[in-house]
Formats: C-alpha cells, structure tokens, sequence
C-alpha cells in the first residue's frame, strides 16, 4: 500500500464498506487513479473482494494500465513483507487472481461483452 497523504474525501473511498457498489466519480486530476487501486488492495487483503469479481472502468487505457500496474505492485510489495506463510500465500493467489480482474475502459469492456454475446448465440467474435 502507499505512502500517500489521503484527502478525507479519498480515505471515504478507500474505507467505504458498505454491501452495496461504490460508484467513484471525480474530476480529472483529483486521484481516482491512486485510491481505487489502494481501496481494492485494502479490501483485496481483508478478503472482501475477490480480483475476479472487479469491474473497474475508466477513461482511458492508460488510467486502466496504471491501476493494474499499482495493484499487482501493492501485491507484491506486501507480499515481500508478509509476516508469515499464510499471509504470504494469501497474497500469492490475490497475485495469481488478478489478472482476471476487469479494469479496463467502457469500451474495451463493451467489446467483451459483445464478444461474449456472440460466442454464446453460436457466433465467432
């Protein structure tokens, strides 16, 4: 996880634990970035969600491309400071997992939702 000083309305988004979605919607520039991968990381770790559970969708392939990049290097990062084997396991299969997530643009996942329609109507995609 990082060192990041938190605004109070980022460390809401980080902590927010309630059943429901959490829908992120800010300004250019204002850290969505950082706190979603630091809020999956945080609840990834406290097994409230699963890697391949995520819908994460964003802007561009770049924001996409960064929050995968900043979540696998949380994973890593933590799991070279586990404080024992089970910890470091634990961290291993979120590590194994993650490239399942969707974190990807609307419309690249559009496009697999199109995909996936087509193959199961017998189509080729």
């Amino acid at each position: 996880m990082t060192n990041i000083t938190w605004t109070n309305a980022q460390k809401h988004a980080i902590k927010f634990n309630e059943p429901e979605r959490l829908p992120v919607s800010a300004a250019a520039g204002s850290g969505k970035t950082a706190v979603l991968p630091e809020r999956i990381t945080v609840r990834a770790l406290k097994n409230i969600v699963k890697p391949s559970r995520l819908l994460v969708v964003t802007f561009t392939e770049l924001a996409a491309n960064k929050m995968k990049a900043k979540i696998m290097s949380s994973f890593r990062d933590l799991r070279d400071t586990a404080k024992d084997a089970y910890e470091r396991d634990h961290i291993d299969r979120l590590i194994r997992e993650l490239p399942l997530a969707r974190i990807s643009t609307i419309h690249a996942f559009c496009n697999h939702i199109l995909l996936l329609s087509g193959r199961i109507h017998g189509q080729r995609g």
